[in-house]
């Protein structure tokens, strides 16, 4: 009969013994262990004299996060990683010049690509993704997920996107009164004879006015 091993008391990697735990179901010795971070841990003798256990479980995991920290890093020169960045930026920051038409409308991104660059990136190369493509949403008044997105040209995603030229658009004087209604800012620009892309700026709110009127989307209920 082999002599008992005592391990109480000795340290295991993060693993330090505690107490002595009743033997598994095949007769292997058993014993309860507190990690370094805190948690505590049953673990067979074999597997701690082994090297096989080390911790709780937190090594493996913060291993796990470094190493795909490091993939990120890696990939921050990759044309995706700039269409992630600016995918999150038009839907949650407030200051950027797209939130408006994005964030500012409901526009989201889902959770799994909106906290890691890995899975969008995963995604994009197995759906399509490829150099002069761009990422289109299908449903232009839903957000970006799976589902909802595509790699189209710019062609296609032109004729997919709402399209700002084909608005109405109100013309106001400068106590607000609406001088005309225009079926689209190419109609007013033709009727007029001015810069169509003025008045495009005044409805985004980046002018203030344009040819010495203010201009807006006619809102559609």
């Amino acid at each position: 009969m082999s002599k008992r091993i005592d391990l109480y008391g000795k340290r295991f990697g993060r693993l330090v013994v505690v107490s002595r735990q009743a033997n598994s179901s095949n007769g292997h010795a058993r014993w309860k262990c507190v990690c370094d971070c805190g948690n505590e841990k049953v673990v067979s003798s074999d597997s701690l004299r082994s090297g096989k256990t080390i911790s709780c479980g937190c090594y493996s995991r913060e291993r796990f996060i470094k190493e795909n920290r490091q993939v990120t890093h890696n990939l921050r020169k990759h044309k995706l990683y700039g269409v992630w960045r600016s995918m999150k930026e038009r839907c949650t920051c407030e200051t950027h010049c797209s939130y408006k038409d994005y964030g500012g409308r409901g526009i989201t991104v889902c959770e799994e690509w909106l906290n890691d660059f890995k899975v969008f990136y995963d995604w994009a190369i197995n759906n399509g993704y490829r150099e002069k493509l761009t990422i289109d949403r299908i449903n232009n008044d839903k957000g970006y997920y799976p589902e909802n997105c595509r790699w189209v040209t710019m062609d296609i995603q032109n004729k997919n996107k709402r399209n700002t030229i084909n608005r109405s658009i109100l013309q106001k004087d400068e106590k607000g009164n609406i001088v005309n209604r225009w079926n689209s800012s190419t109609e007013a620009a033709r009727a007029l004879n001015i810069d169509a892309s003025h008045i495009i700026k005044c409805c985004k709110g980046k002018y203030k006015t344009a040819y010495g009127f203010y201009w807006c989307y006619e809102r559609v209920n």
